[in-house]
């Protein structure tokens, strides 16, 4: 008896994949401007927040 053929897996797409670090990286971008903004105590902490976390959607 023979053992089954391993299961081949498919390669992704290049362009997704690099869309998603590029965001990714984006997002780390934001959140350490926001902590150097934040450290540098240059607007009240609820503002730089605020804006560093995105407006509140309500």
């Amino acid at each position: 008896m023979t053992s089954p053929a391993p299961a081949v897996r498919r390669k992704r797409p290049a362009k997704p994949q690099f869309t998603q670090t590029i965001l990714v990286l984006e997002a780390l971008c934001v959140l350490f401007a926001t902590l150097v903004a934040h450290g540098l105590r240059a607007a009240e902490p609820a503002w730089v927040w605020g804006v560093g976390g995105g407006w509140p959607s309500s």
